[in-house]
């Protein structure tokens, strides 16, 4: 026999499932003013909570969840829409025309390009950027369903530009930042990995930087392109920050250059060796700075697998292309200066022209052409700024054709 539900029961099973379903709320916002400010001297006007409106930030995309990308970033990887607040209507990478278009996606086709049914999985952070203090707890009540996924390329998008000023000021980011990468690595430590510096302070800037050197990762510097033009969405779009967001131009060269910092096809230049150059090369140096200048090729991530050595002399002044030696001593000679010296010396009339005679290895430089097999020289004529040409079967001897 049954009865009916009294009033007093239905509101006992009514408050029963209402507590079923709360979960407790999200901390507070911090205000606008209180967001760091971009390196170009933008003002970071997208708010960092609420970037997706459901409480899920992880999205898989592709089958399975074996050796695939996995990319952590926040409105530059993933914002979902906000029609009325900021005029985006996208449900990917901030600014993009389309989802392929943003730079998680573009790095996911040069996955692609190698392991074509490798998946994706796109962790949004910047609820982790807010409140980086809360560390693994805070990783796994928001992002556990990445524990599932087990991938071979990492790329840590984030800058940390969403945290508030006042939390960088008072907590470094520093031992948090690498508490992060760290929990997201655990599922495969030998996962290539790329992190990212630039669109946020200086102060996260230095720590990412630091924990990349002490690491050997490499970084992707967004200061170093997006502000060339055509880079920013600027004009596409009425919100300012919404503008100040990398256009598909610039989502474009973001993946190429992870690509290039993950060894991967449409990165930089592939050399015949298999090494692969950085997308940003030749590099640019700042005369200022005294520290070691970075070699790319010598870091770990970038090394391929096997090296051909059969593509002409080796020159082993170390131990790059040495597995190992036995009964070997490395021992260095003192060149010998050429006695015939000099090789090149003003002979044309541009040459000894009594304005401004004189040749020199300005502006040219030499090269050696395999299929010709000889040495060519373009070198300045006179000193008014000529460029000349010149050929050598060896180096020494030169005709000026």
């Amino acid at each position: 026999m049954t009865f009916p539900p009294t009033p007093r029961c239905r509101g006992i099973v009514a408050f029963s499932l209402a507590l079923l379903a709360w979960t407790p709320p999200l901390p507070a916002a911090e205000p606008a003013t209180d967001t760091l400010a971009f390196a170009n001297g933008g003002v970071n006007t997208v708010p960092g909570d609420r970037q997706i409106a459901t409480r899920d930030k992880v999205r898989f995309e592709g089958n399975g969840r074996e050796g695939g990308l996995l990319c952590v970033g926040s409105s530059y990887a993933w914002h979902g829409p906000a029609p009325d607040k900021l005029g985006w209507h996208g449900d990917w990478g901030m600014a993009a025309s389309a989802r392929e278009k943003d730079c998680a996606h573009v790095l996911w086709d040069a996955v692609r390009k190698v392991r074509p049914e490798a998946p994706l999985c796109i962790v949004q952070s910047a609820f982790w950027e807010r409140h980086y203090t809360g560390d693994v707890e805070l990783l796994e009540r928001q992002y556990a369903a990445a524990k599932g996924f087990r991938p071979d390329w990492i790329c840590i998008i984030t800058t940390v530009a969403n945290a508030p000023r006042s939390l960088v000021d008072a907590e470094p980011v520093d031992a948090h930042y690498a508490k992060m990468v760290d929990w997201f690595r655990e599922t495969n430590p030998a996962a290539k990995i790329v992190l990212s510096v630039g669109s946020s302070g200086p102060v996260a800037g230095k720590a990412i930087r630091a924990f990349a050197a002490a690491r050997g990762y490499p970084v992707v510097d967004f200061n170093s392109f997006l502000d060339q033009p055509g880079m920013r969405a600027t004009g596409l779009f009425a919100h300012a920050g919404v503008a100040n967001h990398p256009s598909d131009k610039g989502m474009a060269e973001m993946g190429r250059r992870y690509a290039a910092a993950l060894g991967l096809p449409g990165g930089g230049l592939t050399l015949p060796n298999g090494l692969v150059l950085p997308a940003d090369w030749p590099p640019r140096i700042d005369p200022r700075d005294r520290n070691p200048m970075r070699a790319p090729y010598l870091e770990a991530a970038n090394i391929p697998k096997a090296i051909p050595i059969d593509l002409g002399r080796q020159l082993f002044v170390d131990d790059y292309l040495v597995e190992s030696t036995s009964g070997v001593t490395r021992a260095f000679h003192k060149p010998v200066k050429y006695a015939g010296n000099p090789v090149m010396w003003p002979q044309t009339k541009a040459e000894l022209a009594a304005s401004a005679p004189g040749c020199a290895m300005s502006g040219g430089g030499v090269w050696w052409d395999p299929t010709r097999r000889r040495f060519r020289m373009w070198y300045m004529s006179g000193f008014a700024g000529r460029i000349s040409y010149a050929e050598s079967p060896d180096g020494l001897r030169w005709e000026r054709p």
